[in-house]
């Protein structure tokens, strides 16, 4: 089940059903910062079970504790320094929503488009002031709409190209969480960023 990516909103929390499994050689990866700098770094991830519940549960446990982002399986991260632009534990935009992200001396913005009250014919887009991409519609989605939620989790440099990544969220459904890591460095030609990993926590 790799890769696997989780923000920091994830890490603590209680997730229902078995924990992934992560092949033998496989290194986790947390992402930390402080006031001027962010940097990449190996961790050590254990999961603690709930016992007495009918369907159990686990909870990770990340030293060094509180990481922006965890992630393992992704082959373009390596540690060392990175950069973080945005963070946010909770961010759930609708419709009309932007949020301006400036990446070096670029002028990314990342917009959430909707005409119906409820964002169920939502569009996702990033755009760097001369190309857009959509990064996510309603026919991208497996459920249909109820509750529909888009979370900018983080943005910053996680590859070292000066370019714009993102861990997001984006869902029709309240109770479904693909968390989704796009990153410049998969970016197909002409386009801004690809996703390199999808899990559904």
């Amino acid at each position: 089940m790799l890769p696997v990516v989780l923000p920091a909103e994830d890490i603590g929390e209680e997730h229902y059903g078995d924990p992934p499994s992560i092949p033998a050689g496989e290194r986790w990866m947390g992402l930390y910062a402080d006031a001027d700098t962010s940097w990449l770094q190996e961790v050590e991830v254990r999961w603690e079970r709930r016992e007495g519940e009918e369907l159990g549960g686990h909870t990770y446990v990340v030293e060094p504790a509180t990481p922006l982002l965890l992630l393992v399986g992704v082959p373009q991260i390596r540690p060392g320094p990175a950069e973080t632009v945005l963070r946010q534990t909770e961010s759930t935009y609708s419709g009309g929503s932007s949020v301006d992200l400036p990446m070096a001396s670029t002028p990314y913005t990342f917009i959430v488009s909707a005409e119906d009250p409820d964002a169920c014919d939502a569009t996702v887009t990033l755009s760097d002031g001369e190309r857009s991409q959509v990064l996510f519609t309603p026919a991208m989605e497996p459920f249909s709409c109820d509750g529909p939620h888009f979370d900018l989790h983080w943005a910053g440099d996680l590859d070292g190209d000066r370019r714009l990544d993102l861990l997001a969220t984006f869902s029709l459904k309240y109770s479904s969480h693909p968390r989704r890591l796009f990153l410049s460095s998969a970016a197909a030609p002409g386009a801004l960023v690809g996703e390199v990993a999808l899990f559904r926590r």
